[in-house]
């Protein structure tokens, strides 16, 4: 069974992430605002870039492809089900 990090890990190496990933750093180098602490992120909405929000706000939004019952980068599965694994697991 997957946790977070391995999940996000895989989920990261995709080369669709990476080109996402890499459009989002240069958009934030152009503008000015890449390393420089003011808290903000480039954000994507419908695939396009439409400007800048809060890092939190950004990177807290879950991902279409990441809800429980959505077929996504480890197929289609059910939330209910990994919730009773990992704590039998913890047990």
């Amino acid at each position: 069974m997957y946790n977070k990090a391995e999940y996000d890990k895989k989920f990261n190496k995709k080369p669709a992430q990476k080109k996402k990933r890499a459009e989002l750093n240069k958009y934030n180098r152009k503008k000015g605002t890449y390393g420089n602490g003011d808290g903000l992120d480039a954000s994507h909405i419908g695939g396009k870039i439409v400007g800048f929000e809060s890092e939190a706000k950004n990177r807290g939004r879950a991902e279409k492809s990441r809800l429980p019952g959505k077929k996504g980068f480890l197929g289609k599965w059910d939330a209910h089900k990994v919730v009773h694994k990992q704590t039998k697991a913890r047990g």
